[in-house]
């Protein structure tokens, strides 16, 4: 049995106690007084009293009284008993057959100040002084215990809604707990489904970034076929010119060795003298690549100086093999004493254009070495799958090391890098993607002619890439556009329109975002990188965290 049944049970019981306690008081008052019928009021609320039972009542009497109202209401309102002849209480008909009552007792129970219950009866004849003092005696109690009974009434009537409320109760939680169960059986299943759910979704993400990098890698490999050519001929030139250099060289040797030789045989003192005052010329000197204008005007001053020296017809031809050879001096006296030695002009001239061809080589060399790490760095596809260390300067003039072809023949580049940018972590191959759409984009903007302007600076909580081109500019109408899928304006076969769109999510993958500005004649694209990636943040499997 449930605690809440215990507890009914108990109340039934106790009530039906105190019903048989006054039940008992009914027959002791008719035994002891000539009672033909008595009737309990008990109090319900301000003013009123309420029938609760009667004993040897054939006709029911009303259901409730307010106080003042007839004798019993008097005695009620007052607080005092009432004991009348019947004839002169005029009480109300209680439909008795055989008995005529002769009076009317009523005793109000006070508790408080206030009547709380009230017993009256009918009584058949007078009553003698012992019955009258037994009344007196007995007639709280009565009261009393009419309370009581009435009070029992109402604790009847709220163990009876009690008893009810507690089977609802217990139906209830019979179905809470199979509403329960049911929630267990649809958590469970809820669970598995969100757990296949979120595999799905994990799944389709990875696809979805897989397919990604594949588009961002056919974006590279497009923009490396445009390349190809301009590449091909940036490694060309410089080959060209090494093999160029090295002809010149192989050629020059036999006619050095064999002027070192005649030199030497005239007077070796001013030979060694000689190489060695050029050698320690030609360490100690720069390369300066002179204009037309300069030459004239070197060649001029040198042309003097053999003249004030001796020199006349073969003055303007020394002048100007020297102006070839590179050699850049304020005074020749310390070269004149090799000069004037047979076949001197010849080794002086060939020293010279040793280094110079040499330094062609070596030029023509690194300018190779840059080209094909360029192109190397952007064809390398890495595996990596956080950021690592990259300098914007470096990651720019990569791409604009494999534009050099193609803009050197019409584009004015101006490059403006501040040297405080440190080395941002970056996605190197995406974020050199970012550059190489907006550097192709600028370039077939202005047709092969104008100027492309690169610059990087901070801004607020940024680091910002500049990249500005003096074409056309892009219509109002189209401008909100432009970092739409799909949406271009090239012609037919000459864009994906997938360009931008691939810029803007690779700086928003960063954690930045992407502006434009347009008008006729300028167009401005600014990146803009959160300095936070000046700082290395990862997860522990390696990737980059939510903030970066």
């Amino acid at each position: 049995m449930r605690d809440g049944d215990l507890l009914i049970e108990l109340a039934w019981q106790a009530e039906d106690t105190l019903e048989k306690w006054g039940l008992r008081f009914l027959h002791l008052l008719k035994d002891r007084v000539p009672c033909l019928q008595a009737v309990l009021y008990g109090h319900i609320e301000e003013g009123v009293l309420e029938y609760v039972a009667g004993y040897a009542v054939e006709a029911p009497p009303p259901a409730r009284f307010l106080w003042g109202e007839g004798l019993l209401g008097e005695a009620a309102r007052l607080g005092q008993p009432i004991l009348k002849p019947l004839v002169e209480a005029s009480p109300r008909p209680y439909g008795l057959a055989e008995v005529k009552p002769a009076f009317y007792w009523a005793y109000p129970w006070v508790y408080q100040g206030q009547s709380r219950a009230a017993v009256e009866a009918l009584l058949w004849r007078a009553l003698d002084p012992q019955e009258e003092a037994w009344l007196e005696e007995k007639g709280p109690l009565l009261a009393m215990l009419a309370s009581g009974v009435f009070q029992q009434e109402r604790i009847q009537r709220l163990l009876a809604e009690l008893q009810t409320q507690n089977a609802l109760l217990q139906e209830n939680l019979r179905r809470l707990e199979e509403t329960q169960a049911e929630l267990q059986a649809l958590n469970a299943s809820l669970e598995a489904r969100v757990e296949e759910r979120t595999h799905e979704l994990r799944r389709a993400l990875e696809e979805l970034s897989s397919t990604q990098q594949q588009l961002i890698l056919s974006e590279k490999m497009a923009a490396l076929g445009q390349l190809v050519a301009g590449v091909a001929h940036e490694i060309n030139s410089p080959l060209g010119a090494i093999k160029g250099s090295a002809e010149t060289l192989l050629e020059a040797l036999p006619t050095l060795w064999q002027s070192l030789l005649v030199g030497m045989a005239h007077d070796p003192a001013a030979i060694a003298a000689g190489l060695k005052w050029v050698r320690s010329y030609l360490q100690g000197s720069d390369r300066v690549i002179l204009t037309s204008r300069e030459e004239r005007a070197l060649r001029k001053k040198y042309l003097q100086q053999l003249e004030a020296a001796g020199w006349t017809e073969e003055a303007d031809s020394i002048a100007r093999r020297l102006v070839e050879a590179g050699f850049i001096l304020e005074d020749l006296s310390p070269l004149l004493p090799l000069l004037r030695l047979p076949q001197g002009l010849d080794l002086v001239y060939l020293a010279g254009q040793l280094k110079l061809q040499l330094e062609n080589i070596v030029l023509a060399a690194n300018r190779t070495r840059k080209t094909v790490f360029a192109l190397k760095s952007y064809a390398h596809t890495s595996d990596r799958t956080h950021p690592v260390p990259t300098r914007l300067e470096e990651s720019l003039e990569t791409v604009l090391t494999l534009y050099h072809h193609q803009l050197k023949h019409g584009v004015t580049v101006h490059t403006e890098y501040d040297p405080e940018i440190p080395p941002l972590y970056l996605y190197a191959d995406e974020i050199g993607q970012v550059w190489t759409n907006l550097i192709q984009n600028a370039y077939q903007a202005m047709q092969g002619q104008g100027e492309l302007t690169v610059r990087t600076f901070p801004e607020g909580d940024f680091y910002a890439v500049r990249i500005t081109d003096t074409g056309p500019g892009i219509p109002p109408e189209v401008l909100p556009r432009i970092f739409e899928p799909f949406f271009t304006t090239k012609p037919k076969g000459e864009g994906t329109g997938l360009g931008l769109d691939i810029c803007r999510r690779i700086v928003e993958k960063h954690r930045g975002h992407i502006t434009v500005d347009s008008q006729p004649g300028r167009t401005t694209f600014t990146v803009y990188l959160p300095r936070i990636l000046a700082q290395p943040h990862w997860h522990e499997d390696g990737t980059a965290v939510e903030r970066l």
